[in-house]
């Protein structure tokens, strides 16, 4: 009786080996598909944060600081420039791209600096300022991460306070 069954231990362990290394094989897939779905949410969640981080600066100097407001789309490959003269009119604050950065550059009396508002790990590619109405101007982000290759466009209305007047070089107004 021993004699007839030799050799089926055998064929039970293969079948189990296949059995085990074609499980882990669709697991190490799902695992590889979780992985890369994770990195596209991390990649979107920076790119979300660079994108708010660009927007809050102009948001705040427009909304608090500006009594006039200037449109400009001469700038680097068509993007938009923003010129603010502040209230007490000893500042002027211009927000532009350059080299795919984004810049905030202060000029009071003499002085003048020039500070980054976009992260390193990002490319702005596109600046855009629209006027919607005069009080209100629609800002569009186009940013771009550098590692995952991944873009996203934003777009933000910003609320123009203490009676701004905008002008728009592009149109007649």
């Amino acid at each position: 009786m021993h004699c007839r069954n030799k050799g089926f231990l055998l064929v039970e362990l293969n079948l189990a080996l296949i059995f085990i290394i074609t499980t882990s094989l669709l697991f190490a897939g799902g695992v590889r598909q979780l992985l890369q779905g994770w990195q596209r949410i991390q990649s979107d969640i920076m790119l979300r944060r660079a994108a708010n981080y660009s927007f809050s600066l102009p948001e705040r100097e427009l909304f608090l600081h500006a009594a006039t407001v200037t449109i400009s789309n001469t700038g680097y490959k068509g993007s938009s420039k923003i010129i603010c003269q502040d209230v007490f009119g000893s500042r002027q604050i211009t927000f532009y791209l350059s080299g795919n950065i984004l810049y905030r550059q202060t000029k009071s009396n003499s002085l003048k600096g020039v500070n980054v508002l976009s992260l390193a790990s990002v490319k702005i590619e596109e600046f855009r300022a629209e006027r919607l109405n005069y009080r209100e101007l629609m800002l569009t982000i186009k940013i771009q991460d550098t590692k995952s290759g991944r873009r996203i466009t934003s777009s933000k209305v910003l609320l123009l306070g203490n009676g701004v007047s905008l002008k728009d070089e592009n149109k007649q107004i």
